[in-house]
């Protein structure tokens, strides 16, 4: 996602009612991503890699990821890395996702399971998550911590980036509308179909399934 909104699109239209895959930047995006793999031969196919493994084995020189790489790349003994905004044409947006505690409809228990929401929200969680090294926290006194700034180096960044931000686009049938669009990618990437053929395909498709979800 980051790399459309460093090109100023997006998948969804800002609502996030309709399909903004017809979108000639969102082709431009693409294009680019896919001639990465298969023109410029800078990155690996996209299916069946680790990434992960791959940076902290010297074998890949950069990569994008959140925060949830570190645990494992401390565990490895892999320290020798930084993290820097990600790489813009028209704009310096980047994306942030939100997760969060409820209590579901079907509880049998309400009153206990409010009571255990308030507790893994609290700061003295956000601060435990911190040490976890998985997440980067919701409170920003969690993230100004020596544990958190402690690696890698430039790890303000994560949370400064939220200055410039969008959220990952989450429709109510966002189940269907990543499925369609990661399929689509996907054989775009592995080179299946052409950029032009397979961006048309998923934007009929997409189109159809938003229709759809403002007929419920």
């Amino acid at each position: 996602m980051p790399w459309f909104l460093t090109n100023s699109t997006y998948p969804l239209t800002d609502d996030w009612a309709d399909s903004n895959l017809n979108d000639p930047k969102v082709l431009e995006t693409v294009t680019f991503l896919r001639d990465l793999i298969h023109v410029h031969e800078v990155s690996p196919s996209v299916e069946g890699t680790d990434n992960n493994q791959l940076f902290a084995a010297g074998k890949l020189a950069m990569g994008g990821w959140g925060r949830w790489p570190i645990p494992g790349f401390r565990d490895a003994g892999f320290s020798d890395y930084d993290i820097q905004y990600w790489p813009r044409k028209t704009a310096a947006t980047s994306i942030h996702g939100i997760g969060g505690w409820g209590v579901a409809p079907q509880s049998e228990n309400k009153a206990l399971a409010w009571e255990l929401v308030k507790v893994m929200t609290d700061a003295q969680v956000n601060t435990d998550t911190v040490n976890g090294g998985v997440s980067i926290p919701a409170m920003r006194s969690a993230a100004e911590t020596p544990e958190f700034l402690s690696a890698p180096p430039n790890a303000k960044i994560y949370y400064e980036s939220l200055n410039d931000s969008k959220p990952v686009p989450s429709p109510a049938n966002f189940s269907e509308f990543e499925s369609i669009f990661m399929r689509h990618l996907g054989e775009i990437f592995s080179d299946s179909t052409s950029p032009e053929e397979g961006l048309a395909a998923a934007h009929d498709e997409l189109t159809a399934a938003m229709a759809k979800l403002k007929e419920q």
